[in-house]
């Protein structure tokens, strides 16, 4: 999907690829309004699953390659460092559940591009640099930012271990101690396990840990943000929301809704932070 942008003011027209969508039904209510409901290109991996039981025989890269849909490519951000799978694993008949354990064990993101590729991605940093200022007041594009808490059940301590038993002891612990969401505070304790035999050693399983407790934190407090159509946003763009009379809010875009036409509304995207 591409959006045309053009200015009624200059009339110049910029173009923005967002991506390709898989359509999972659409309606025409006979008055002239077509309503279609899509979903992530990740829908393809976790339909087609596999036919029969099979063991990884390559690297990380590699095996992401495999298990990928017929058609499909896979694109992997370059700071990303292989690695060999353990031969002795078997992979589940679910290509996105394996797709997701690589990722997690890597530690990266796991997502779909602009063209439509499976792209494994780098682990956002700890602090964000905004590459966009959401402001208010006059010039500004931000019409509103209610504040919002979602933390029930989310974990505040993961621990990752191996899933093979020669090496039973390798796990790697994370832990949130600062916050509203601190083991030291009012939210109490709440532990995630998660275990791969695609870990193999203490560094690794603890890189996985922090980067599955940021990736569920991240969310938990929300600010549904509703600002002027922007499609130059996209998910993980780290913003700033800067509401007047209030501290500036650094966080990550994690998820958007962007009205397909220049009536269509405000758009609205969650920007989630740690803590």
């Amino acid at each position: 999907m591409t959006t045309i942008i053009e200015s009624v003011v200059t009339g110049e027209v910029w173009e923005t690829r967002i991506g390709p969508y898989q359509i999972k039904d659409w309606d025409d209510d006979d008055a002239g309004t077509v309503t279609v409901k899509a979903e992530s290109l990740l829908a393809r991996p976790r339909d087609d699953k596999l036919l029969s039981l099979t063991s990884p025989t390559g690297t990380l890269k590699s095996e992401a390659r495999r298990l990928a849909p017929a058609g499909m490519g896979v694109s992997f951000d370059p700071k990303l460092i292989d690695r060999p799978c353990s031969p002795a694993m078997s992979w589940s008949r679910s290509r996105i559940e394996n797709l997701q354990e690589i990722a997690d064990a890597w530690p990266a993101l796991l997502r779909v591009d602009a063209w439509g590729q499976i792209a494994f991605r780098a682990p956002l940093p700890d602090v964000p640099k905004p590459v966009v200022t959401l402001r208010d007041g006059k010039g500004g594009t931000l019409i509103a930012a209610p504040r919002s808490d979602s933390r029930g059940g989310v974990p505040n301590v993961v621990v990752a271990t191996t899933g093979s038993s020669t090496t039973a002891d390798v796990q790697g612990v994370a832990a949130i101690t600062s916050g509203p969401m601190s083991i030291n505070g009012d939210y109490g304790v709440v532990v995630k396990e998660w275990s791969s035999s695609l870990l193999e050693n203490a560094s690794q399983a603890q890189a996985a840990a922090r980067t599955m407790l940021d990736n569920a934190a991240r969310p938990a407090q929300a600010v549904p943000v509703r600002i002027a159509p922007d499609p130059r946003l996209e998910i993980d763009d780290p913003v700033a929301v800067i509401r007047e009379g209030d501290t500036p809010l650094w966080g990550w875009v994690t998820a958007w809704d962007l009205p397909l036409t220049a009536d269509g509304g405000d758009m609205r995207i969650d920007v989630g932070v740690s803590g």
